[in-house]
């Protein structure tokens, strides 16, 4: 699980003493309890930019999310609306918001 290999990266275990093994168990466990799965996933959008990425535009699409939360530059260009695949994206898809964490917590202030 990509999280679980990030959240336990040396880098981010150093940086952060709280961040223990039982930490990102009880984390996980928690988040997983309030996930739901898609075992299949539509193809709605097709990422020229990145197609690797293309799977996780179609899971927002498809799980009806509000936002994408990502470092991902090719992801990002996606909500610059100065863009013309930003543009093109937004128009199809107005409700969903793609940014960084950053970008999220300021939504939530």
């Amino acid at each position: 699980m990509e999280i679980r290999d990030v959240l336990t990266r040396p880098e981010h275990l150093d940086k952060f003493p709280a961040l223990t093994q039982a930490a990102v168990d009880f984390f996980l466990d928690h988040l997983l309890s309030l996930a739901r799965f898609y075992p299949l996933v539509p193809s709605h959008y097709h990422l020229e930019r990145d197609p690797k990425d293309t799977k996780y535009i179609n899971l927002a699409i498809e799980a009806a999310a509000d936002w994408l939360v990502s470092w991902d530059k090719d992801l990002l260009e996606l909500s610059n609306n100065e863009s013309p695949t930003g543009r093109d994206f937004s128009s199809k898809y107005p409700q969903l918001r793609i940014g960084t964490g950053e970008d999220f917590l300021r939504h939530l202030d």
